[in-house]
């Protein structure tokens, strides 16, 4: 397992490694808001966890995460949790039922910027 945290300290990404066909790794990410230990968005388990994913931190209390399903990993959705405002958006690609779904069980969907 690998991790990375948000240079405030607030949000910490953790993957969990699952070896593939050919060498090939996916990592799975699971969001966590590290002053309250509640975890916000979970791919992890055995439906979910085709899911490679890599995150950036673009400001406080944030992170964006670029998703591809394995094994095509042709199409991308990025999506921006705000943790302070408790909200999900998806940047990249059209919403996705099983992100969506995982998404919502403790985020609400942002409001449309106009």
């Amino acid at each position: 397992m690998k991790s990375e945290a948000s240079p405030d300290g607030t949000l910490l990404v953790e993957y969990a490694g699952h070896s593939m066909r050919m060498s090939h790794w996916v990592f799975t990410p699971r969001v966590t808001h590290v002053p309250t230990s509640e975890v916000l968005f979970d791919l992890w388990g055995a439906e979910t966890s085709l899911w490679d994913g890599t995150a950036g931190f673009p400001e406080p209390g944030v992170v964006e995460l670029t998703l591809r399903h394995y094994p095509s990993g042709s199409e991308t959705w990025q999506v921006r949790i705000d943790a302070r405002a408790r909200t999900y958006r998806f940047l990249a690609g059209a919403p996705e039922p099983v992100l969506a779904s995982r998404l919502g069980e403790r985020l609400r969907p942002a409001e449309p910027t106009v």
